[in-house]
């Protein structure tokens, strides 16, 4: 799903409301993120969903459905959420560190539009959870360690930097509603916003004084 919504995120909503499982889907996308021993561990795995949910914040509010419109910034908040632990996982492996630190601890995100019971963990979670694993372990492992490079030249998102990408996906969007879904986040989370803006924009300068 997120790949598709990298695609072409505006024809994937659409189809997905179409058979109305909109909210039904990003409930538990944002459940399972915060599994990430389960869900969503590598680095290419953290990027592909940076990447779809920064698509959805370019689109205008128009295209978006009313479920995803009226939670812009729980996808917003979501989006930051997920960069600071593509940051700390990058600091880890540069740091020969296997302990990645949890850059949002303690950080929430007010996403009750999609998530009503969010510590409970239903048993359509626990089979979806049960799958995704048994999919790791039985079918895919060697894939999986040939996709571990982020910056992959023959992956088709490679190429493309998460922090940056969701820079210009809040840039493509009317200011005012971004700034209307900042000041909806809480304060640590505002405060990590910045912070992930700063370094898109200290990665855009030197990948232009580099080229």
């Amino acid at each position: 799903i997120a790949c598709m919504l990298y695609y072409n995120p505006a024809k994937c909503l659409q189809v997905i409301e179409s058979m109305n499982a909109t909210q039904q889907l990003f409930q538990h996308l944002f459940r399972f993120l915060k599994d990430e021993k389960n869900c969503f561990s590598t680095l290419v795995d953290k990027k592909t969903i940076s990447l779809g949910l920064s698509s959805i914040i370019a689109l205008p509010l128009n295209q978006l459905p009313t479920s995803v419109r009226n939670a812009y910034g729980t996808f917003v908040g979501e989006s930051v959420k997920i960069l600071a632990r593509i940051h700390a996982q990058r600091q880890a492996q540069n740091e020969g560190d296997d302990e990645e630190e949890d850059e949002d601890e303690g950080v929430e995100v007010d996403s009750r539009q999609y998530d009503e019971n969010e510590d409970a963990v239903t048993e359509e979670d626990q089979a979806y959870l049960k799958f995704l694993k048994e999919v790791r372990e039985n079918g895919f492992g060697d894939e999986e360690e040939e996709m571990e490079d982020e910056n992959d030249p023959d992956s088709p998102i490679g190429h493309i930097e998460a922090f940056v990408f969701f820079h210009n996906a809040l840039r493509a969007q009317d200011a005012r509603i971004v700034k209307q879904a900042e000041n909806a986040l809480p304060p640590k989370l505002r405060q990590m916003l910045q912070q992930v803006i700063a370094h898109a924009v200290q990665i855009r300068s030197e990948n232009q004084q580099q080229s």
